[in-house]
Parts: C-alpha cells; structure tokens; sequence
C-alpha cells in the first residue's frame, strides 16, 4: 500500500495497524511467465480527511496483465484503518544525563520540560512515562546549550515538542 496516501482530517490520526485482505494475493500462469520479477501494488491513491475507521476497497495495480497470460487471486485488497480523534495534553519530565560518570556531580538547568503530545481520547486516564535526555559526551565537549531529546515514550502518544528546546549542564567540582 506505499502507493496509497492516507491523510486524516484535524486533530485524528492512525490507532494501531492497519489490516489488510487479503493478506496475500497468488499469481498463477506459466512458470516461465512467472519467473520475470512482478511486484504487487495498490493503483496510485488519494484518501483524504479521515476521521473514523473505515475499511477501504482498493485496486490493484493490474501488472499481472504486461507479463503475459497469467491471473490473480484478486483484483482489490481492503485496507481497514483504526482512527482515533486525539487531543493535545502536557506532561512535565526530569531531564537525565546518559553517558555520566557516577563519581560527577552535575546540574541541568532547567532540570524538568514540558512534553506537549497527541493522546487518543480513550487514553486520556492512562499516565504516560516519559524519558528525556541530553549526552554527557556533549557536556564534556563543552557545549553550553543542549536539545533535549525524547528518548522513549509510551506507543500510544503521538509526540509533539519537548520545551525548552535548550537546557544547559553544569559540572560541579
């Protein structure tokens, strides 16, 4: 399905995995029509605004018919597609330093940022656990200001912005 754009309308988006059928589609015709290479794809299409689950009936790009006598077990596949409405929520998280020496005192200034992420509206009493970081290895370099970074959040979240977009560390000796 790479040659399928799926666009959602405002504030809903993809919850989970899409399901495809079938899941397989078998060519049949003769072994030397066969043996040339032939790659399956879904003809070029535009879906947009979506804004619920929905199952799509899509063609198949029909290449089966340029290599010579040979026939399909199908001709479109359905795509069904979990849709959420999300909404915009803000955690707080500690900022860690990954890589540091355990013998190294060192503050992080500010050392709590705000997470801005998309949560689906049927998650919204789950507590989401966030990790963000900045490299000790760019606190020895010297660097004087630091992206954090999100290094690990729940599946269920769609992240957004991590702010402050800089922190600074500073080793105390």
């Amino acid at each position: 399905i790479d040659s399928v754009d799926f666009s959602f309308s405002e504030q809903h988006g993809l919850y989970g995995e899409p399901r495809i059928f079938p899941a397989y589609v078998t060519l049949y015709g003769a072994d030397s029509v066969l043996a040339s290479p032939c790659e399956l794809q879904v003809a070029h299409t535009v879906i947009d605004g979506i804004s619920q689950s929905s199952t799509y009936v899509l063609p198949l790009a029909p290449v089966w018919k340029q290599i010579g006598d040979v026939r399909t077990t199908a001709k479109n596949v359905e795509v069904y597609v979990p849709v959420e409405a999300y909404v915009e929520r803000e955690y707080t998280a500690p900022v860690e330093v990954i890589g540091a020496d355990s013998t190294v005192r060192m503050r992080v200034y500010p050392d709590v940022v705000k997470v801005r992420v998309w949560v689906a509206k049927r998650d919204l009493e789950r507590a989401p656990e966030f990790r963000v970081a900045i490299d000790y290895a760019d606190v020895l370099a010297g660097k004087e200001r630091m992206s954090p970074r999100l290094i690990q959040f729940p599946s269920w979240v769609r992240p957004r912005s991590v702010e402050p977009s800089e922190v600074h560390c500073v080793i105390i000796k």
